[in-house]
């Protein structure tokens, strides 16, 4: 066989191949239950095939569907916390300092279970002292302000805030 003659019988092979391929009827059921309609209900934790008995699935169940909805609110509730940190601490911003003042500073601090700052930290300061006292004092004239949720516990939390001072940001 020639070399000629092996590329065209390859060729005609594979073209062949691809046909057979495209043209199989791949809807049928490649398990054997062909005719049978397979029915999954997520509220249950069983699936049936047909009239049998069904099989189970091992599954997150109501328990940890209740986890996951109790600690998608805690989340909630911290972030809402968290919000509510930084608004009193921004609604202080200009009780030290005057309004033109423009920059950033950001803060540390742990917040314990009454809602106190302690062991407060300037992180990073905005290049301009008169911004970085103003900035300093209204982090502490917040603290203890923000009434602490119970669902959130006793630990303390740690938190790294932007103080941000900027025209019309009031």
């Amino acid at each position: 066989m020639s070399d000629t003659e092996r590329w065209t019988a390859a060729i005609i092979l594979a073209l062949s191949a691809h046909f057979f391929i495209l043209q199989a009827d791949w809807k049928k059921d490649s398990l054997g239950i062909s005719g049978q309609m397979v029915q999954v209900r997520l509220s249950q934790s069983r699936v049936r095939i047909g009239d049998g008995p069904g099989v189970d699935i091992v599954s997150g169940g109501s328990e940890s569907s209740d986890e996951a909805r109790l600690a998608d609110e805690r989340r909630k509730i911290y972030n809402r916390y968290m919000d509510d940190i930084g608004a009193a601490i921004h609604s202080r911003r200009f009780a030290y300092g005057r309004e033109d003042l423009i920059g950033m500073a950001v803060f540390s601090f742990i917040v314990d279970y009454s809602g106190a700052f302690r062991q407060i930290k300037m992180l990073s300061s905005s290049g301009d002292s008169e911004l970085d006292k103003a900035a300093s004092h209204a982090v502490h004239l917040a603290s203890a302000t923000v009434k602490r949720p119970a669902e959130l516990g006793k630990e303390p939390i740690a938190v790294i805030l932007p103080v941000k001072y900027q025209y019309g940001l009031n």
